[in-house]
C-alpha cells in the first residue's frame, strides 16, 4: 500500500482459539496492528495484547475497553426494520439470529423488542429463533415455522441470506411472500436483489466504517500515545423492497 503496510485477513469461523491465536502474531510482532471485525473472547481475554500493538474494532462494541470502535446503531436498525414490518401489518413477528451472545445479536435484539413494547397493542406474539446463519438454514426457519408457529407473518432477520432461504422454501410451499409472510434481511448482499421477490433489508455502509478502521489503525502506527475517540457511529439505510410491500408507503 501507499503506507507501506500488507493486510493479511484471518477468519476465526467464531473459534475463541483462533481468535488468540491471530492475536498472537501481535505479540510475536509478525503484525504490527490488528482491526478486529468481530470478538469471540471476552476483552479481558484480548486486551493484554493491546500491550504489544495498536487494535481497532470494527462493527463490534465492548463496554469495558478504550480502545477505537467504528460501528452502527443495530438496536437503531432492528428497532427500525420491526416497525416496518408492524406498519406493514404484520401481526406475529419472529426476530432470527445466528446466535445469542454476540454484541450484534443482543443489540438487535433490544431493538427488535423495543418495536413490539411500543405496538404491543396490535402485537399478538413475537418469537426468537437463534441458531440461523445461512440458506439452508432460512429454508430450516421456514418449516420450523409453517410447522410450529404458522400464525407469524413477519421475519426480522439478521442475514440476507437467511431471508433468502426462508424466500425460497415459502416459494416451494406455495405460500406467497410478502401476503403470508413478510420477510426483512440484514447487510444488503446481491442475492437480496436476485430474490424474487427482492428482499427488504438493511444496509450497513461497510466501506465507511472499513476505510475509517483503517485510518485510525495507521493513524495510531504512525502516531503513537496520541489519543483518539472512543466510538465512531454510522449511519444504516433500511432498503425497502418486495419482500415486504403489504400496503403502499406514503409519500412525505
Amino acid at each position: 500500500s501507499e503506507w507501506g503496510y500488507q493486510v493479511i485477513v484471518c477468519q476465526t469461523h467464531d473459534s475463541k482459539k483462533k481468535e488468540i491465536d491471530y492475536l498472537q502474531l501481535l505479540k510475536t510482532k509478525q503484525v504490527d496492528g490488528v482491526i478486529m471485525a468481530s470478538i469471540i473472547n471476552k476483552w479481558e481475554d484480548v486486551e493484554p495484547y493491546l500491550e504489544s500493538g495498536p487494535i481497532v474494532v470494527c462493527n463490534e462494541y465492548m463496554e469495558k475497553t478504550l480502545v477505537p470502535m467504528v460501528h452502527m446503531d443495530h438496536k437503531k436498525a432492528s428497532y427500525e426494520a420491526t416497525l416496518h414490518l408492524i406498519d406493514q401489518g404484520c401481526k406475529n413477528i419472529a426476530y432470527v439470529s445466528g446466535g445469542p451472545d454476540s454484541y450484534l445479536t443482543l443489540e438487535r435484539r433490544k431493538g427488535f423488542e423495543k418495536a413490539i413494547q411500543e405496538r404491543e397493542n396490535s402485537l399478538i406474539e413475537g418469537i426468537s429463533i437463534d441458531w440461523a446463519l445461512d440458506v439452508k438454514d432460512g429454508q430450516k426457519v421456514f418449516h420450523s415455522i409453517k410447522e410450529d408457529h404458522p400464525y407469524i407473518d413477519g421475519v426480522f432477520t439478521g442475514s440476507d441470506e437467511v431471508a433468502a432461504g426462508i424466500i425460497y422454501e415459502a416459494s416451494q410451499s406455495d405460500w406467497e411472500i410478502p401476503r403470508d409472510l413478510a420477510v426483512v434481511g440484514f447487510d444488503n448482499q446481491m442475492i437480496s436483489l436476485l430474490m424474487v421477490p427482492s428482499v427488504t433489508t438493511v444496509e450497513q455502509p461497510v466501506k465507511q466504517m472499513a476505510y475509517k478502521s483503517v485510518e485510525i489503525l495507521l493513524q495510531q502506527l504512525l502516531h503513537p500515545g496520541t489519543k483518539y475517540p472512543r466510538e465512531y457511529v454510522y449511519e444504516h439505510e433500511l432498503l425497502i423492497r418486495n419482500s415486504t410491500k403489504r400496503r403502499k408507503l406514503s409519500v412525505q
